[in-house]
């Protein structure tokens, strides 16, 4: 974000920024854009934008949420800048300073989270420009390390209008506060078994996993039989692949994937796939593959002795790892092949580091290690 918008003259940062609160709305905070710049007169409803944060009950349920967050700050942002360097400035929670990496300003606000509900969160036109505004929402804990954030949330091309709509923002503990669960199996369900076999899966964790639960009997199970089992970890405990020497088909090659909760983290913290579900969940997968013949020579050699790495995955001292994630990751994340998963630049936040106080952020690559 190179350009920016010129506003008109700034009132005092913080007034009025608790103006507008809709009355319909129970614990709604009204964050008027107004308390960092000249709004409109009239008695009309002004423009603005009501944002409800929302969790994904399979990842975490609200509860869950609550027992963690105490304070939130959403950092408002657009395309062609909001504000620029030289007009800083700040009132209460409310504030004008970087909160990226580009030269332009963004607008910033703290408020606290009660431990009922997630609150409604109304931000008003004020002196903002009519354009499409990107919105993060970073969830802090009472005491967190320096420097972190344990939850996050993202909303782009969000317009202000009046009345003002009801916009949901997809609202999520991140991967190292949850419990541990599995984000992808290779190959993918719906992938190509060549020569109708499956030579070993590719598991990948959302937290490091301890090994020996993993290893221990009745931990992993496949059906149909594929024949005696081994499991081989990265170092960093994210990865794990199983050798499947007798998983084979025909035409088609189905099967089912079952990892028992009883597998946990080093801290002792079960599997817990699916967070609504009351207690541990295990993770339980259905996987069809199509059939295309084997190529005429190998197009990589084994991995290991006894597993040879499959689609999707490339060998890599040793481990089968992902070669991406599954999906392309937005702007501000990048994929961490270890977990298949679109994690948070570290790079990219100039208020909170992602990273662990006992993780730094590797520069080329913007991933916690």
């Amino acid at each position: 974000m190179s350009r920016r918008r010129r506003d008109p003259p700034a009132r005092e940062p913080g007034q009025d920024a608790a103006r507008g609160a809709s009355p319909a709305l129970r614990r709604t905070l009204a964050l008027g854009a107004a308390g960092l710049a000249l709004g409109a007169a009239g008695c009309a409803e002004p423009p603005a934008l009501d944002l409800m944060l929302v969790p994904d009950p399979n990842v975490n349920t609200t509860e869950q949420l609550l027992a963690h967050v105490q304070q939130a700050v959403l950092v408002v942002d657009a395309e062609e800048g909001l504000y620029a360097p030289g007009e800083e400035r700040s009132r209460g929670g409310v504030q004008v300073k970087n909160a990226d990496v580009d030269a332009a300003l963004e607008l910033v606000f703290t408020l606290s989270i009660e431990r009922e509900r997630l609150p409604i969160i109304r931000i008003e036109q004020g002196g903002l420009p009519d354009v499409s505004l990107n919105i993060r929402v970073l969830g802090l804990q009472a005491s967190p390390a320096p420097g972190s954030f344990v939850a996050r949330g993202e909303l782009m091309g969000a317009r202000l209008a009046a009345p003002p709509p009801m916009m949901t923002v997809p609202f999520n503990l991140r991967p190292e506060v949850r419990p541990p669960r599995v984000e992808r199996v290779l190959p993918d369900d719906g992938g190509v078994a060549l020569g109708c076999a499956v030579p070993s899966l590719v598991i990948s964790f959302s937290r490091p996993i301890d090994e020996a639960s993993l290893r221990a009997p009745g931990a992993v199970t496949i059906t149909p039989d594929p024949g005696p089992i081994s499991v081989a970890m990265d170092p960093s405990g994210l990865v794990a692949n199983i050798a499947t020497p007798r998983l084979v088909g025909v035409d088609r090659l189905a099967y089912r994937v079952t990892i028992a909760s009883a597998v946990r983290d080093p801290t002792g913290q079960p599997l817990d796939q699916v967070a609504a579900e009351a207690g541990a969940q295990g993770y339980l997968g259905d996987f069809s593959l199509s059939c295309e013949p084997p190529p005429t020579e190998p197009t990589e050699p084994p991995c290991a002795p006894d597993y040879a790495c499959p689609l999707g995955a490339a060998c890599v001292g040793g481990v089968c790892l992902p070669r991406d994630c599954p999906v392309p990751c937005p702007g501000g994340r990048v994929c961490d092949r270890l977990r298949a998963l679109c994690v948070d630049d570290c790079r990219a936040d100039a208020l909170f580091s992602p990273c662990a106080p006992e993780h730094r952020c590797d520069a080329t690559s913007g991933i916690c290690r």
